[in-house]
C-alpha cells in the first residue's frame, strides 16, 4: 500500500533513489516537509504510477490545504465514510479541485495520467494555465484539452525533462508527483516574497553617499595628502567612519575642560580645538601612519561585518530565509 507520512526525516535515504538521481532532491524535500513517505523495506519505487486518491492527496499537502477532519459527506458510491482518503477526495470536491464521473463513482483506485494530475495540481495551487499558449511539446498539438496546460509547464519551467515529448497520457509515477509538486511549492513560496519598493536603494545609495561625505572629513585626517585613498576610503566605509569622525570630535571636548580650549568651527563638519596658552591644534592627533594603518584594517573590518550583519538580518526577517 502506498505510504504517505505527517513526519519524516531528512537523513532518509532510498536504496533505489541515489543522491544523483533526477528526483532526488525534490523526494528529500517533499519527505523533509511530511508529504510524501517510502516502503518498509527502504525503497521509493520512482517509477511507481499512482491512483487518483494517491495523487490527490499528494497534492493536498503540499498545497498546504486544511484538509484534516473536513465534514463534507460524499454521494459517491465507491467511496465508504471509512476509506482512507475519504477527507481528501472530500476537500477535493468540494474545492472544485477534483470531480467524480457521470456514474457517480470517483474511482480513487484508477491510475491517474500526468496531464491529469497537473491539472489537479494547477487547481490545488489556484494557477491558471496559459492564456495565450504556445507549442511547447510536439505529442501536445494545439486542440488537446491539455495545451495550456503543457505551454504553462514549459513557459513558467515547472517541467524541464529536455525531452520534446510529455506523453500527457502516460501515467503520472511517483516521481513525477515529486518534482512537479515540488516546483510547485517553490514557486508558490517565492511568490511571497516581499518585492522592495524603488524608493529603498535610493535612500540607502543617498545615505550612504552622504555618509562617505561627512567620513572623507576623518579620512583626510591620516590621508590628507592622498585625495585618492581619502575619496575611496570614504566611499567604501561611509557609515563607520563617519561615526569615528564624530566620535573624535567629541571625545577631546569631553575630557578637556572647556575653559582651557578655545572651540573653531570652521563648518559643520571641521571643528578645531585649541588650548588658549599655547594656540595650536590639538584635534590632529592621528595623523601617525602606524596608527592610520592599524585605524584602516579596523574600520574596514567593522564595516564588513556591519555590513553583513545587515543583509543577514534583513533576508533573515523579511525573506524568512535562514543562514544559519
Amino acid at each position: 500500500m502506498f505510504l504517505i507520512a505527517a513526519i519524516a526525516f531528512a537523513s532518509t535515504q532510498f536504496a533505489d533513489l541515489p543522491p544523483n538521481h533526477s528526483a532526488y532532491p525534490a523526494v528529500q524535500y517533499l519527505v523533509d516537509k511530511g508529504i510524501i513517505k517510502g516502503y518498509e523495506n527502504n525503497m521509493f519505487l520512482p517509477d511507481r504510477g499512482l491512483t487518483r486518491a494517491e495523487a490527490l492527496k499528494i497534492i493536498l499537502l503540499a498545497a498546504s490545504e486544511p484538509v484534516a477532519d473536513f465534514g463534507q459527506n460524499l454521494t459517491f458510491t465507491d467511496i465508504p465514510s471509512e476509506h482512507w482518503a475519504y477527507a481528501f477526495i472530500a476537500y477535493g470536491v468540494e474545492n472544485s479541485i477534483v470531480k467524480g464521473y457521470d456514474d457517480n463513482t470517483f474511482r480513487p483506485d484508477q491510475t491517474i495520467t500526468r496531464a491529469e494530475g497537473i491539472k489537479v495540481l494547477f487547481s490545488a495551487f489556484a494557477m491558471n494555465p496559459d492564456a495565450n499558449p504556445s507549442q511547447a511539446y510536439s505529442d501536445v498539438p494545439p486542440d488537446h484539452w491539455f495545451f495550456p496546460y503543457a505551454s504553462t509547464l514549459m513557459k513558467k519551467k515547472l517541467w524541464q525533462d529536455g525531452s520534446p515529448l510529455f506523453e500527457p497520457n502516460r501515467v503520472m509515477s511517483r516521481q513525477d508527483i515529486a518534482k512537479l509538486s515540488h516546483q510547485f511549492i517553490l514557486r508558490e513560496e517565492a511568490s511571497h516574497i516581499p518585492v522592495m519598493p524603488l524608493w529603498v536603494p535610493f535612500i540607502i545609495v543617498m545615505l550612504w553617499l552622504i555618509t562617505s561625505w561627512i567620513g572623507s572629513y576623518f579620512w583626510t585626517q591620516i590621508f590628507n595628502k592622498n585625495r585618492r585613498a581619502m575619496l575611496i576610503l570614504s566611499l567604501l566605509t561611509g557609515p563607520i567612519s563617519s561615526a569615528l569622525y564624530g566620535i573624535l570630535l567629541l571625545i577631546p571636548k569631553i575630557k578637556i575642560r572647556q575653559s582651557d580650549m578655545n572651540v573653531e568651527h570652521k563648518n559643520p563638519f571641521n571643528i578645531l580645538l585649541k588650548p588658549r596658552k599655547l594656540g595650536v591644534e590639538i584635534y590632529n592627533y592621528i595623523a601617525s601612519k602606524s596608527h592610520g594603518l592599524v585605524l584602516v584594517s579596523v574600520v574596514f573590518l567593522l564595516d564588513f561585518l556591519l555590513g553583513h550583519l545587515i543583509i543577514i538580518t534583513y533576508h533573515t526577517y523579511l525573506y524568512k530565509i535562514s543562514f544559519l
